[in-house]
């Protein structure tokens, strides 16, 4: 499943992704935490990544094996 990196919070070490599949602002975003990076390559703000779709351990679903895929303009910026 690809998607967008919305956000990164370097403090809690955990972002989230709005799926390209879906309704955007209805599709819920996924979870990814730094440990699901692929590499430890943490996905800038805005990048297009790629991640599988997986229960975590609270049942709701997060990515894993989050791998980039395309940088932003503001993204490379940075």
């Amino acid at each position: 499943m690809n998607g967008l990196v919305k956000n990164w919070n370097d403090a809690r070490a955990f972002g989230l992704i709005e799926p390209l599949v879906g309704k955007p602002g209805i599709t819920p975003l996924i979870f990814f935490h730094k440990t699901s990076c692929h590499n430890g390559v943490i996905p800038p703000t805005g990048c297009e990544v790629k991640f599988l779709l997986v229960r975590g351990t609270d049942g709701r679903p997060q990515a894993a094996d989050v791998t980039v895929i395309q940088l932003s303009a503001s993204a490379l910026d940075k």
